[in-house]
């Protein structure tokens, strides 16, 4: 790993594996975790929030493969985040 560069574990969380277009060797996830699985990282990591580490992200590490993350979406209800829908590309 390249100094500088930090690898955040996020548990407990759900992987989806997704179809993609073609049959090659990319592969597709969707990674949904819990509000509290990243409030844990953003006050150890000292973010302002959940978006933040995943706007600054590299990427993610699933099976020993990396993953670039496509991009993120934050559930609310009431107003209040409570699941974060990532998803990323090999």
């Amino acid at each position: 790993m390249d100094p500088g560069v930090e690898q955040v574990l996020i548990a407990p969380v759900v992987v989806v594996e997704l179809t993609t277009e073609n049959n090659g060797r990319r592969r597709r996830i969707e990674l949904l975790a819990g509000q509290a699985a990243m409030a844990e990282q953003v006050s150890q990591r000292n973010v302002a929030s959940a978006e933040v580490l995943f706007e600054t992200a590299l990427g993610l590490v699933y099976c020993g493969e990396m993953f670039h993350i496509q991009g993120f979406v934050v559930e609310r209800l009431g107003g209040v985040a409570y699941l974060y829908r990532v998803t990323a590309m090999s």
